[in-house]
């Protein structure tokens, strides 16, 4: 914590611990004040302390939080006008929690006997801080973290205009402003960018900067090349740090970024990589990303608005992710519903799938069009002969030979790594080794589709480090709940390809059923089949059974804002050949419930 800062006249005005206060009151308030610069990542308050001062945040933004053995805990951010310290004044108690400054702030302080001896003549002053106090305590629900203040790092040589695209994306939301060293000095005279946090003209540089983001709905820093005052001013003022470097560059870390590696986490801005493509695919981003802890990454096409949107929608919290679920066939209207946003203007930000939907995903996100999703659809289900061929059933019933080799082929997934796809994907299988979910978000994606299409007893299950995974359908069979968690906020369109009823008996049979019967039966033109479920069929349903209770009780805790579920028809449990006709009833149902429930774009027809 640096030197005493200047006074901040008016500081009390508007807080509303103080509001019935008239001006005289407020003024002699006022000078008993104690203002203390607080540098970004500094604690200036500590649990276990003595309760000693109410702290008022002139400007900044600090975050509440508790310790423990698995670290540290957020419990809250508070901003400018917001009151710290409150609790241990009324209750007499050392602090329950620490603050640290997520920004460089300005912290007036009220001494605790100031403060008491003031409550004596002004009761209701209490009443206020009690009042705050129980707001504070009651839960709340929040959508993600907060994003405001962006830094862009240069993390190689990129020569593009990411920073002025990115500006009028956000501007879609709400106003925003670019800053760098030299508007900075524009506008407060030369050298002012470069002023240390101990420097003389620190405290106007504060207040400036604040007075820019209450201002502005968002404010872009752009970072200068090196580990200047500026660029570390703008590390520490920012609640998200982008690094931003053309794809074909060294994926070395430079100075900045080693800089930010070496921060501890809990001072750390959320972190996040943006590589800019010439229209190339992407490739090699796993080197990259093994280089920084950057918590996600963006392909971006040079010149591509669209793309640029696309970044703005997920940082700040506002993203569209589409979650496709499992159910053999039937992911074949997963091809009509995409083709429903397509023509609805929908962009898809981030799509993640289970069994089927992984496959149907997978080809969204590495960005193919809807005429190509459904000709690579048809060629791989429709037009492949044998693709679940019959093995002797020590393991399952196919090999997956066909199937894994049509993954693996050039015109499937091939050789792409998931973090090389263009949109942020996802595909989840079980381990039932371990009894638990996972998320496929790295790594080949030919063998984490592979994973998440593996019916048990149908497909033999993928070995992973000793561990076996099957279909995902097992425990999640539509990631609505992985959606939200990794969007943070936003909105999330689910297509549930689950009928609520399914395989039920045309004709009651005995518990005990002969097989060679059955196929005798089927093979005697004279006398009818006996209508008995298939032996997939039965496997195929009863793999997801907890995987849909499941996914029905997250649908109605989580909800999504857009659900649909294609009217379908039975179909085989692998009869693919009805695909187009699936495709069309998706598309369809999608078109339905757009109409019923229209679905706004943010910063293009919300509200």
């Amino acid at each position: 914590m640096s030197g005493a800062g200047e006074r901040q006249p008016g500081v009390l005005r508007g807080i509303r611990i103080f509001a019935d206060l008239d001006d005289r009151q407020l003024e002699e308030l006022e000078r008993e004040l104690e203002f203390v610069n607080v540098t970004g990542g500094e604690i200036f308050m500590r649990e276990g302390e003595p309760g000693d001062s109410l702290a008022i945040i002139v400007h900044g933004r600090v975050r509440v939080f508790r310790s423990g053995p698995e670290g540290e805990t957020p419990v809250r951010e508070l901003g400018h006008g917001e009151v710290l310290g409150e609790m241990s004044l009324l209750v007499s108690q050392p602090r329950f929690a620490s603050v640290r400054a997520v920004r460089d702030s300005i912290v007036a302080r009220l001494r605790a006997d100031v403060f008491h001896r003031f409550a004596l003549r002004r009761p209701e002053v209490l009443l206020r801080v009690s009042q705050v106090l129980v707001e504070r305590l009651a839960p709340s629900r929040q959508d993600g973290q907060s994003v405001q203040a962006i830094s862009v790092v240069p993390a190689g040589p990129h020569g593009s205009d990411f920073v002025e695209r990115l500006v009028r994306a956000l501007e879609a939301f709400a106003p925003a402003r670019h800053l760098s060293a030299a508007i900075v000095d524009r506008e407060l005279g030369g050298g002012a960018a470069q002023t240390p946090p101990d420097g003389a003209r620190n405290t106007d540089l504060v207040t400036w900067l604040h007075a820019q983001e209450r201002e502005f709905g968002f404010v872009v820093y752009e970072t200068e090349p090196t580990l200047t005052p500026w660029t570390r001013r703008c590390l520490r003022q920012s609640d998200l740090v982008l690094s931003v470097a053309g794809a074909g560059s060294a994926p070395e870390p430079g100075e900045i970024e080693q800089a930010i590696a070496g921060t501890p986490p809990a001072a750390l801005a959320r972190h996040e990589l943006v590589l800019l493509h010439d229209g190339e695919r992407p490739t090699g981003t796993a080197e990259w990303l093994t280089r920084r802890p950057v918590r996600a990454h963006h392909h971006v096409r040079r010149g591509n608005q669209g793309d640029h949107e696309r970044v703005a929608r997920i940082v700040t919290g506002r993203g569209i992710g589409l979650a496709l679920g499992g159910g053999g066939p039937r992911g074949f209207a997963h091809l009509g519903v995409m083709r429903a946003l397509d023509e609805a203007g929908i962009p898809v930000d981030m799509v993640g799938g289970t069994s089927i939907g992984s496959i149907m995903g997978g080809f969204l996100a590495m960005g193919l069009g809807g005429e190509e999703r459904m000709a690579l659809a048809i060629e791989g289900f429709i037009e492949t002969r044998f693709l679940i061929g019959v093995t002797f059933p020590t393991v399952s019933v196919s090999s997956s030979r066909t199937l894994t080799r049509l993954l693996r082929a050039p015109g499937f997934f091939g050789d792409r790594q998931i973090e090389d796809f263009w949109l942020p994907y996802f595909c989840v299988s079980a381990n039932i080794t371990r009894a638990q979910p996972v998320i496929h978000d790295r790594g080949a994606a030919w063998r984490a589709v592979r994973a998440s299409i593996a019916i048990p007893g149908i497909l033999p299950p993928v070995c992973d480090g000793g561990d076996l995974l099957v279909d995902g359908g097992v425990v999640d069979n539509l990631p609505v709940d992985v959606m939200r968690a990794r969007l943070g906020g936003g909105r999330v369109i689910a297509v549930d390809l689950e009928p609520e009823v399914e395989m039920a008996a045309e004709e009651d049979f005995e518990p005990t059923i002969s097989g060679w019967h059955v196929l005798g039966r089927k093979m005697n033109p004279f006398r009818p089949s006996r209508k008995v479920p298939s032996l997939i069929g039965v496997m195929m349903r009863a793999r997801g059974v907890a995987g849909i209770r499941a996914q029905r009780d997250i649908l109605a805790s989580a909800g999504v804002d857009l659900y649909v579920r294609p009217a379908l028809g039975t179909y085989g449990a692998l009869d693919f050949k009805p695909g187009r006709e699936i495709a069309e009833a998706g598309y369809r149902s999608a078109c339905e419930a757009l109409e019923k429930t229209p679905l706004a774009v943010p910063g293009r027809n919300d509200p």
